[in-house]
């Protein structure tokens, strides 16, 4: 004898449905391990709240964010880095300096 179930399918998959999504755990951001950050502005003032909210951002993606305050600054950390790969990020003036 086979049994049925009382419960209206809707139902079932509904449900099922609520708690998929409130156990669901959220997706984790991959870090870029391998990767350093160089940020070359003279500007940067990281007692600012945008300048503290960008590094954050920055480090939340990749780990390793130096700040730099002048090209010469920049130059020498990267002749001190062994073998690394970098990304710098630079505004417009210091940009062309280096």
């Amino acid at each position: 004898q086979n049994s049925k179930s009382t419960v209206p399918k809707s139902t079932v998959s509904a449900a099922s449905s609520r708690a998929t999504r409130s156990g669901a755990i959220p997706p984790r951001r991959r870090m870029a391990q391998n990767y350093l950050v160089i940020w070359v502005d003279g500007n940067i003032d990281e007692n600012n709240n945008d300048c503290r909210n960008t590094l954050a951002q920055l480090r939340a993606v990749v780990s390793d964010v130096n700040v730099c305050t002048s090209p010469e600054q920049c130059a020498q950390f990267l002749n001190e880095i062994d073998d690394g790969k970098a990304f710098i990020i630079s505004s417009g003036a210091l940009g062309q300096s280096l």
